[in-house]
């Protein structure tokens, strides 16, 4: 379930075999909030969806600041 539609430009899949996996990186502070060893996970059909998806969260958005770096790591996976 997604809280606020408007965050996301289409619902996330729960199944699929080909995956993103979300966590964070040891030394982040957000480890405090969420809890070390978070992560979470969005699927895809296929591989060129998900390389898709992965090239476009790991770019630069136009609101961020110059220099500022995503502080998510982002892993392909795939549910063999």
């Amino acid at each position: 379930m997604i809280s606020n539609q408007h965050n996301l430009a289409k619902e996330v899949q729960s199944s699929g075999k080909y995956g993103i996996k979300f966590s964070l990186y040891s030394e982040d502070a957000f480890n405090l909030i969420l809890g070390k060893g978070w992560s979470a996970y969005r699927w895809y059909d296929t591989e060129k969806e998900r390389d898709r998806a992965l090239i476009e969260l790991r770019r630069e958005h136009e609101y961020s600041r110059l220099g500022d770096k995503p502080r998510i790591f982002l892993e392909p996976v795939s549910s063999d």
